[in-house]
């Protein structure tokens, strides 16, 4: 059994209390830093009670499953229409829709599979069920009416955040590729050389 370097919640509610206790004579300036870091604290133990640990045992990659996904207000990027650049990368994407047409952009989230499922020749690891493979971001972001606006590589979800490890340049190339011929479809005013 791998042992877990995370606080407990009790632990956690333990520290909130004893600062507030601490907070309660002190003067101005010590009373307030007092106060910000106890509600640090409790904003500490609600997110691990409501989402739990999310690092991985000590020397071991965080593994991330493909259902967990999801853009920064919630939304599974599972269920999202996608390309698949080649057998362990794919391109998720959803065009912004309003008043039934598209033009204003899209949102994008490239994954790159890192294991899990179970693979057979000339099939695609997305194959496997999105809750059995784990997999890291390449690119993620959004396009305007304009192009792609916004571009941020890896994620904080998938543990590389503005890094790359050990990169495929032909599957990066290929993404850029994508998200090029998406801004020709679902940008109505897409950057000349795309």
């Amino acid at each position: 059994m791998t042992e877990t370097k995370e606080p407990s919640t009790r632990v956690l509610r333990e520290i909130e209390h004893k600062l507030k206790s601490l907070a309660y004579p002190a003067p101005g300036a010590v009373k307030a830093g007092l106060t910000v870091a106890a509600a640090q604290i409790r904003a500490a133990y609600e997110y691990l009670e409501h989402h739990g640990p999310q690092q991985a045992p000590e020397g071991q990659p965080l593994e991330v499953k493909l259902s967990d996904i999801r853009t920064e207000s919630g939304e599974v990027v599972v269920g999202w229409d996608h390309v698949d650049i080649d057998d362990g990368c794919r391109l998720f994407y959803k065009p912004q829709i309003r008043k039934g047409k598209t033009g204003f952009g899209f949102e994008f989230y490239a994954a790159e599979w890192t294991g899990g499922g179970e693979f057979e020749k000339g099939a695609s690891w997305f194959e496997n069920d999105p809750a059995e493979i784990d997999v890291e971001c390449i690119w993620h972001g959004t396009a305007c009416f304009d192009g792609v606006r916004h571009l941020y590589s890896g994620d904080e979800q998938t543990d590389n955040e503005g890094y790359f490890n050990y990169p495929k340049h032909s599957r990066i190339a290929g993404v850029l590729a994508e998200m090029t011929k998406l801004e020709k479809k679902f940008c109505n005013d897409p950057p000349e050389e795309a």
